[in-house]
């Protein structure tokens, strides 16, 4: 019997940064987001000896035991997800490969993360995790055991499919508001955002170290709490169907987040965005804690197609997707 599961890719409208520790625990935080058609995929099989494959690294591993792992490397998710489920008494094959490149903005490492726990707990049965405990799971394998520093919205989307409004107080509390647009609001939505990649990022867990310094420091607590404040209004502005407000405020997230520290954006990335609002899109901002990745922009109606194409033209090319509503998805085939 072989097990395989995808999970999805997001994109993130606003609250990103507030859903990081310290701010989380001494503010509360909140994150709007999206999950998209842009997929990591697992499958998990049993074999003679542990065998980790990781397709975006073209990378193999193989072990006698679990006591063997190192964490670090192409193979590290792989490890830490199955040294959490397995002993040694059973020994499996586990593949792993994304759509999305590391580095993307798009939440990649929690799909991934999501994929593989979900191969493993399908062969729970009866004792099978939650939809919450598995993106818990997975934000506090990659932050603890891998020690990835970063926030938790990217797990919760990953597991859960569709819009959500996901509010965080504290180290334990979680709350998924599922936003509920009926499916005409849902395509004029889908319709009017472009996403873009600009090329791969710099390293986010050291932008986010320095967010977290700068917080620390009191640089950018304002920044932050317009943050939250925004993600709250944007919420509101979708479930009113009020999209063109909503770019609008995509606008004044992007500005709020370049005010995070100096990393999350540069020159070429803020000639990208103001050629985007030439070409007529109301807001946009970049996916992930900065640096590069990917961005989205909303342009209602004909103004689409003339943002992608100026923003073609200066070597930021689109990417196609559509909304996820499934979330993490896991089945079982004979081999």
């Amino acid at each position: 019997m072989r097990v395989s599961s995808r999970a999805p890719a997001r994109i993130s409208f606003a609250g990103g940064g507030t859903d990081v520790s310290p701010f989380c625990e001494q503010h509360g935080g909140c994150a709007l987001n999206v999950a998209i058609s842009r997929y990591a995929y697992a499958t998990l099989e049993e074999a003679d000896t542990w065998e980790l494959i990781s397709g975006n690294y073209s990378q193999r591993s193989t072990f006698d035991s679990t006591g063997q792992f190192g964490y670090s490397g192409p193979t590290a998710l792989q490890e830490a997800v199955a040294s959490h489920f397995s002993g040694d008494e059973t020994k499996y094959r586990v593949w792993l490969d994304s759509e999305v490149p590391p580095g993307s903005g798009l939440g990649s490492s929690a799909s991934a993360f999501a994929a593989c726990i979900g191969v493993f707990n399908h062969l729970q049965r009866e004792k099978r995790l939650t939809d919450a405990e598995v993106a818990e799971l997975a934000y506090k394998l990659e932050r603890e055991k891998l020690g990835i520093p970063g926030g938790r919205q990217d797990q919760y989307a990953a597991v859960f499919g569709g819009i959500n409004f996901v509010e965080f107080k504290g180290a334990d509390f979680v709350r998924v508001n599922p936003i509920r647009l009926d499916s005409a609001a849902l395509c004029e939505l889908e319709r009017d955002l472009l996403l873009v990649y600009l090329g791969k990022r710099r390293d986010s867990g050291k932008i986010i170290e320095q967010q977290t310094a700068d917080y620390e420091s009191g640089k950018n607590v304002d920044a932050l709490l317009r943050t939250r404040e925004l993600a709250g209004e944007m919420r509101y502005a979708l479930l009113r169907q009020e999209f063109p407000r909503f770019g609008e405020l995509l606008h004044e997230a992007w500005l709020a987040k370049k005010r995070f520290t100096a990393e999350v954006s540069s020159d070429w990335i803020d000639e990208v965005y103001e050629e985007g609002r030439k070409a007529g899109a109301l807001g946009g901002k970049l996916c992930g804690a900065g640096g590069g990745g990917h961005m989205v922009f909303y342009a209602p109606g004909p103004a689409k197609r003339s943002l992608a194409q100026r923003v073609s033209e200066i070597g930021c090319p689109a990417v196609p997707f559509v909304f996820d509503t499934e979330g993490l998805r896991t089945w079982e085939t004979d081999v």
